[in-house]
């Protein structure tokens, strides 16, 4: 029969396709955004999880059918158990984001990754080849009558292969989690908007005085600044991406070094001591913030559309002063401002997609529902009503200098 349109009724192949020349790169690198986006990168991290899954269901499988359940080296029990608290409801598994450290409070699980030496991949993930293992197994535990003419009745003893087997195969194995290294396209945080989605897994606050003052005496090249702001990225993707609600007073260097997989000689490097011993992941967003002033000079403005480049007559200035001067309900919590403000900006009002005249604090509270909630922000009553989206950076760049004066 004549199909339709210009097709001249070709068949359109949906079934599976393999990568080839012509696949695009994106689809190789692990990448998971978070909201919702066209994230080629998930390709690769899913797989991996499938392996992790299947490597994890086997491990279970083979000691539930065993007689004496293999014992996890690192805590003495079942491997069941381990499986079970690396895998199950509420600890997650490791995803690339660092999610699979430190799940749960039972069983730690190693993590695999990229700079894992093969040699200990090799040992810690279950293989078994028949050529391999179970014909030389059998070769040994084979029964042989060793009577006139009996020579062609040949029998096999299962127990002992099966031992045999079981010990080869399971001894020194356990559940893993791989956490996988991922990437950030260009804009990519900005776009999703990241930082607002931040606070909704770990409560923010701002960064201690020591901490910001040491930001400004220590971090003095560009290059330094560039290179810490990287690595804070890198940790607000991961947060804002999490499943888990995580601990706000866990040192940011733990973080880093541990989930991140950073090496601490590398972190050490870039981040100045006193940041160091102060900084906690609660502190997160507001330590990008800063490091992302001082190396600019001013947030970034060149994304901004025109639209929203209005400038603010002299009341509209000073409502905005009087909100943010020292003693208002609002001047202890301009970081909680300034990051929903960050993402606005650079994101949604890099295009002139909006009405100039919508309310500039109705979309903030778009960014940051919490902002929008009176028990839990009462303070951001005080914004100026009615600022709109045209004195959109002028407003954010005031904001930015009150906030480096407090």
């Amino acid at each position: 029969g004549g199909g339709g349109g210009g097709g001249g009724g070709a068949e359109v192949d949906n079934g599976p396709k393999g990568m080839s020349p012509d696949t695009p790169v994106a689809f190789s690198l692990p990448s998971a955004p978070p909201g919702e986006v066209d994230a080629a990168g998930l390709c690769t991290i899913m797989i991996l999880r499938r392996l992790e899954r299947a490597h994890n269901s086997v491990l279970t499988s083979l000691e539930k059918a065993s007689a004496t359940p293999a014992v996890d080296a690192n805590t003495g029990g079942g491997v069941h158990a381990a499986v079970a608290a690396a895998t199950g409801a509420g600890a997650g598994t490791g995803d690339g984001d660092g999610d699979g450290l430190g799940v749960g409070t039972g069983v730690q699980a190693p993590a695999l990754s990229y700079q894992t030496p093969p040699a200990l991949v090799r040992r810690s993930l279950l293989s078994y080849y028949p050529e391999r293992d179970l014909l030389p197994a059998a070769s040994r535990w084979v029964s042989q009558p060793l009577g006139h003419s009996g020579g062609r009745e040949l029998g096999f003893m299962l127990g002992e292969i099966e031992q045999e087997l079981k010990s080869k195969l399971l001894d020194g194995k356990g559940p893993v989690l791989i956490n996988v290294r991922q990437f950030e396209f260009a804009n990519e945080l900005r776009r999703v908007g990241v930082l607002s989605k931040i606070s909704n897994q770990v409560p923010q606050s701002t960064l201690p005085v020591a901490a910001a003052a040491a930001l400004t005496a220590e971090l003095d090249t560009a290059d330094r600044l560039s290179a810490l702001l990287r690595v804070l990225e890198s940790a607000a993707h991961v947060v804002g991406s999490s499943a888990l609600r995580l601990n706000p007073t866990t040192p940011l260097g733990d973080f880093m070094k541990n989930v991140l997989l950073l090496p601490e000689e590398k972190w050490a490097a870039l981040c100045p001591t006193v940041v160091d011993q102060f900084a906690q992941l609660g502190h997160l967003r507001d330590l990008l913030l800063s490091v992302e002033a001082h190396l600019r000079g001013t947030p970034p403005s060149h994304a901004v559309a025109d639209c929203y480049r209005g400038k603010l007559d002299r009341q509209q200035r000073a409502a905005v002063e009087a909100c943010a001067s020292a003693g208002s309900p609002m001047a202890a919590n301009i970081s909680k401002v300034l990051g929903p403000f960050r993402d606005l900006i650079s994101g949604p009002l890099a295009e002139p997609s909006f009405d100039a005249q919508e309310s500039l604090k109705m979309f903030l509270t778009y960014q940051d529902a919490d902002l929008a909630d009176d028990d839990e922000s009462p303070w951001f009553s005080e914004f100026p009503d009615d600022l709109t989206l045209e004195h959109a950076l002028e407003t954010y760049l005031l904001l930015s200098t009150y906030k480096s004066a407090n």
